[in-house]
């Protein structure tokens, strides 16, 4: 039987692909065969004693593997364990009217609901149909999942993210078998729906600096495979592939905020393959750089890696790939070759006034726009941005290209005034080192603090300069002037020989409030040396002496700090100066107390506000109340997948999570937004394809959606970092996720249809406009009230009249939000009142055939003619007659007659010849499956007569064949019969040419014999020779001809060469001769004949005597009779090189000649040779000897 085809449904934002052999199922109990196909080993087997019983079935095979603990396995997850639930099945058996059986079987499904009626199981075939032609669609098997009560489970992915991906499986197997149990047609399918991402951190190393890197875990879909029912088994089976490949992330800047910054590229995937012999193998790399006070560079590296994590027999291998830890450069200056690309600072788009409006040019109905602010610009950049008033500022760190590199960075700020944002201007420059900032509205001021050195680093050593850097490391601060739209006169607050960094400004403070870490050794890293955190506050221009918050000799990654009811607090991730994973502790009035722990993934992304602190653990917002210290603990609904980047925003009583994340595509933006039930589904707010985020910084904007400033790189080329300047519109949106219409269920004209909803908007909505059109033509136009959170998904049903559409139309649904503009993927097409052929076939045996009597009934709704189309088989590949049928109105019927001739059938092993009747129409048919009939006939239904081998078509032995020496035996065969069981083969006659037969004799069941003649033609026959050229006088000589048949010679001129009958030449005189080879015709070849050339040269002149004279010489020779003249060639050197001159005697009697007009007393060298002329040709024998002369 042919691979049908399987498809499996995928429901993922991103993508998995499945590999499996989807378990052994026995539900036919009349199939046996002898043995199981050799080699098979079934994941499990499942009883089914009779049609109806309830059970399960295991579609993936549990399996899993490791990386070991090899440095890419600090990065990465090392285990990979996939464990799939069993999922509910159920089974029916139908008689059909013709002796066949149809076994029907539900794959994660409620059988009541399928197996209900014939109409129910015909309207789940439709809807999976439908389905898969929408597979690649986010959410579009929600539909079918929830119309069909599809079972739900989770399945296990990897240890190191704790949340598990949920999965709806639905599928439905058919099987048409005919009065042996043999399956005559089968078809079915599964789909699976998963959605799920996650998110952890890992510690990668300690030292110089504990790097914390963000791991992002989500699920990609793309799936193909086959269908397979296997004959040579005694149980049915279901086989299919599709592949699983996690895809995973990774992402930098998580840790150390105060005194470096990290950029981390990565990625890896593993490509599971679940099939019982199979093998995964993980590939895996990264690399990381450390940016020390923007000037310095540290680099890990991590070798990617290749290797297997499980084998054929399920059980882990761990590759020795390497085993040395992963590699760390020394310090380095960092590299500016960037600068000479660095351009032009573009504070808003040539083409647009203001950016409001770019938003509807560059997006469309999106209300996104997004425009580069400069690119080329310091690649570990930290933007930061704050409202004041009506202002817009941003401050970010650059390098200045005039300076060298140790004193090169310094801090920018911008302003935007809602149109443009200004030209960039230095806070403070001095020439010297900026580094790390934070910006903070206190009241109605702006203050900006940061870290800065007091004297500008000199020399080379680049030692000497992080020390210098430490030592003079201080805080200064500044105050925004809106009126003047600057920063007020900097300064410093600080003025010691210790390190100070890491200034924050505390959230919540009615009075500007700044805090910092110092360190009592010159170790800007803070890995060594006791640190002591201070806080100062401003009163008018002055500053209060420092205070002492806490101390501690722990390694500090990230400082916040907050005023809770006057009180000021500092809240630090801090990890063991011996190492291990940090904890996050409150710091105030010079003690510390510890509030949160790593557990078995770290702490990250520390942040502050509103009389909490956050921070992120495996995915989670974890929040601690510093009033009455609760703990809460927030996903983004479902998801695990909070980004350790992530921050609250809150807006007009309006609090939102966003996060940043880089996927395969780019960059992408995420928002979560706080509701009764708490955390909404993520939402995507905006993506930048072919870039790679670093650092952004983000404000809810007052008239609704976001302003980004992003620091990013370009995927294509990583020598590229731009500021990018975003800004997303506040827009209601629903999405349309898919439509479930089965034109099967419509009663009186009224047809039902599922549909699923999606809210694509930061904005909880409670209704929504549902229209329905044919065309211009409105039949739905209705207002659905249903509360659908931000990223929540609905699934709803409803009903449209059809009783006016009288022809096949294009419906349009759509679902549209109030005051929604963007309408991108807010409807779905639906094509109804289509045409529908149902065949009924009854059957006649006949003499020599069997007659099937089709009666085409339209169950559509539009008149369709056609053809029924009979094939002798159930595949449709072998087409034995056809006949068309004129259009039939709805409702009506017309009959059809078609013969299968016994002698065109192919009988199976168990005496059974399949057939299928289909009909075929140009229309569009709305239930393509029940036109189709699938049919056996036995040989035991038909007459005796039909058994006489001469009765049956016997093909083969066509044509001439030619005599081989050899017996000839061309093959024959008796179509529908099979040689050896129903027939033997013979030949007479069959070597020598002439005419020959082949006899076919029946055996078994069959008899009599059939006898066909073919022609054996003779052969032909080539004869091998070759032309001589001889010399007169040579000897005789033998041809050396061959042939198959016995030779004979002739010779055109006996004056040159005579031959025997042996072939043996004797020359007679120069010339040529012609000679005819002749190979006798016999019974089995044809005559051949060849004719080859004897050349016959002169003999070489002899006697040939030269006598000297005054300037002349007399030169003579002995006659030659045979020949026609002669030739003297002289020259004056032994080579005839020098003076050569020629002269032809044409008389053969002319045997002397003088040669006059020659040089006096010089030497002359002579030679004669003989000629035959031929026709217009000459033949020249051979020189006669060489004579030398002088004359007088």
């Amino acid at each position: 039987m042919k691979q049908k085809e399987f498809y499996v449904g995928f429901d993922f934002d991103t993508c998995w692909e499945f590999n499996t052999s989807i378990s052994q199922y026995p539900i036919l109990q009349g199939i046996t065969n002898a043995s199981p196909r050799p080699g098979y080993k079934p994941v499990e087997d499942v009883n089914m004693t009779t049609p109806g019983d309830s059970g399960s079935i295991r579609l993936f095979q549990d399996t899993g593997g490791s990386i070991g603990t090899a440095p890419i396995a600090k990065i990465f997850p090392g285990d990979y364990s996939l464990k799939f639930p069993m999922i509910q099945t159920g089974v029916a058996k139908e008689s059909m009217e013709d002796g066949t059986y149809k076994y029907k079987m539900t794959i994660g499904l409620d059988e009541n609901m399928a197996f209900g009626s014939a109409k129910a199981w015909d309207n789940l075939k439709k809807d999976f149909a439908d389905a898969k032609k929408n597979l690649n669609r986010i959410n579009t098997l929600n539909t079918l999942m929830k119309k069909w009560g599809a079972s739900r489970g989770s399945f296990n992915l990897t240890k190191s993210f704790k949340a598990k991906p949920d999965m709806e499986v639905a599928g439905y197997y058919e099987a048409i078998c005919d009065e042996n149990g043999r399956v005559i047609s089968d078809s079915g399918g599964v789909l699976l729906s998963a959605k799920w991402s996650a998110s952890t951190t890992n510690q990668f190393l300690a030292g110089p600096i504990p790097l914390y890197l963000e791991l992002g875990g989500s699920l990609k879909a793309v799936g193909k495979g086959g269908l397979e029912r296997t004959l040579q088994d005694s149980n049915l089976s279901l086989t299919g592939t599709v592949t699983v490949s996690p895809g995973l992330s990774l992402e930098g800047g998580v840790g150390v905020s105060g005194v470096a910054t990290v950029g981390a590229k990565g990625d890896a995937d593993v490509a599971i393959q679940l099939v019982p012999w199979s093998k995964g193998t993980f590939h895996g790399g990264a690399s990381i750089t450390a940016k020390l006070i923007f000037v310095f560079d540290w680099e890990y590296s991590v070798l990617k890696v290749t290797c297997p994590i499980w084998d054929n027999t399920r059980q882990a291998k761990i590759a020795a790939f390497f085993t040395d830890e992963a590699a760390i450069k020394e310090l380095s200056l960092t590299d500016r070759s960037y600068q000479e690309y660095t351009t032009q600072w573009k504070g808003q788009p040539a083409s647009a006034k203001n950016s409001r409006s770019l938003a509807r040019t560059q997006s469309g109905d999106s209300g996104a726009a997004a425009w580069e602010l400069q690119g080329y610009v310091l690649p570990d950049t930290i933007p930061q941005m704050k409202q004041a008033g009506d202002d817009t500022v941003l401050v970010f760190q650059s390098n200045d290209a005039q300076r060298n590199t140790q004193n090169s960075t310094k801090l920018m700020y911008s302003v935007y005034d809602g149109s443009a944002w200004s030209q960039p201007k230095a806070l403070w420059d001095n020439g010297t080192l900026d580094t790390f900032a934070d910006l903070e509205q206190v009241g109605e001021d702006l203050y900006v603090v940061w870290q800065k050195c007091r004297e500008p680093l000199t020399g080379s050593d680049v030692s000497e300069l992080s020390q210098q850097a430490a030592k003079s490391s201080e805080i200064c601060w500044a105050k925004y002037d809106p009126e003047k739209k600057v920063f007020d006169t900097p300064q410093y607050l600080t003025d010691n020989s210790l390190p100070d960094t890491m200034p924050v400004l505390a959230e919540d403070a009615e009075t500007p409030t700044v805090m910092w870490v110092q360190n009592n050794k010159t170790d800007l890293t803070g890995l060594s040396g006791t640190k002591t955190i201070f806080t100062s506050q401003l009163t008018g221009t002055q500053w209060s002496e420092p205070e002492k918050m806490g101390e501690t000799d722990a390694y500090l990654s990230q400082l916040v700090g907050i005023s809770q009811g006057g009180t000021e607090k500092a809240a630090y991730l801090g990890s063991p100066a011996s190492g291990g994973l940090p904890a996050v502790y409150l710091a105030e009035n010079g003690t510390e107390t510890q509030i949160a722990k790593s557990e078995e993934t770290p702490i990250s992304g520390l942040d502050c506000g509103d009389g909490a602190i956050t921070y992120k653990k495996d995915g989670v917002l974890e929040q601690y109340q510093i009033a009455d210290g609760t703990l809460s603990k927030w996903k983004a609904g479902q998801s695990q997948a909070v980004g350790s980047n992530a921050r609250i925003y809150s807006l007009n009583g309006k609090e939102t999570l966003l996060w940043m994340t880089n996927e395969g595509d780019g960059c992408t933006f995420y928002a979560s937004v706080k509701t009764e039930e708490g955390y909404s589904e993520p939402v995507e707010v905006y993506q930048k394809k072919n870039l790679q985020g670093n650092y952004f910084t983000a404000q809810p904007a007052k008239t609704g959606g976001w302003e980004i400033v992003l620091n990013a790189s370009e995927t294509a080329n990583e020598e590229k970092t731009s500021l990018y300047f975003i800004q997303t519109e506040s827009q209601p949106k629903v999405e349309l996720e898919d439509v479930v219409l089965n034109e099967n269920e419509m009663e009186d004209g009224n047809q039902p249809f599922a549909y699923s909803v999606t809210n694509d908007s930061e904005e909880t909505i409670t209704r929504f406009q549902l229209t329905v059109k044919d065309g211009t033509k409105v039949l739905v136009d209705k207002t659905i009230s249903q509360r659908i959170l931000p990223g929540e998904t609905v699934y709803l049903e409803d009903t449209v009249d059809l009783s006016g559409v009288k022809e096949t139309a294009n419906l349009t649904i759509q679902a549209m939000a109030p005051g929604q503009i963007d309408s991108e993927g807010s409807s779905r097409e639906q094509t109804v009142q289509m045409a529908d052929l149902e065949v009924a076939v009854e059957k006649t045996v006949l003499d020599k055939s069997v007659r099937f009597t089709v009666t085409v009934t339209n169950t559509g709704k539009v008149a369709s003619d056609g053809d029924v189309i009979l094939y002798g088989d159930a595949e449709g590949n072998r087409k034995i007659a056809s006949r068309h049928f004129d259009s039939i109105d709805p409702g009506e019927a017309a009959t059809v007659e078609l013969e299968y001739p016994v002698s065109s059938m192919i009988f199976q092993e168990d005496e059974s010849a399949y057939c299928m009747v289909q009909t075929v129409t140009d229309k569009e048919e709305f239930n393509a499956d029940n036109n189709t009939y699938y049919g056996a006939t036995y040989l035991w239904e038909l007459p005796e007569d039909n058994f006489q081998i001469a009765g049956f078509a016997l093909s083969g032995a066509e044509g001439t064949y030619t005599y081989t020496g050899k017996a000839i035996r061309p093959a024959v065969t008796v179509k529908g019969l099979t040689a050896g069981k129903d027939y033997t083969v013979s030949y007479q006659n069959n070597v020598n040419a002439g005419t020959a037969q082949v006899v076919v004799t029946g055996i078994g069941r069959y008899h009599g014999t059939m006898v066909k003649e073919f022609t054996i033609r003779k052969a032909s026959q080539t004869v091998a020779g070759k032309s001589y050229t001889k010399t007169y006088g040579n000897r005789a000589f033998s041809l050396g001809a061959k042939a198959k048949t016995k030779l004979s010679y002739t010779s055109s001129n006996t004056k040159v060469a005579t031959v025997n009958s042996a072939g043996k030449v004797t020359l007679k005189g120069p010339g040529k001769a012609t000679i005819t080879i002749t190979a006798a015709a016999t019974a089995n070849y044809n005559a051949a004949s060849k004719n080859v050339t004897i050349t016959v040269k002169p003999k070489k002149v002899a006697g040939l005597k030269v006598k000297k004279g005054k300037k002349r010489m007399t030169v003579s020779w002995k006659r030659d009779k045979k020949v026609t003249g002669y030739q003297i060639t002289y020259a004056q050197n032994k080579k005839f090189k020098k003076g050569k001159k020629t002269i032809t005697i044409s008389k053969n009697k002319t045997i002397k000649r003088t040669v006059k007009k020659l040089k006096a007393r010089k030497t002359y060298y002579v030679k004669v040779r003989a000629y035959k002329k031929v026709g217009k040709m000459k033949l020249y024998g051979g020189y006669s000897k060489v004579k030398k002369v002088k004359t007088r």
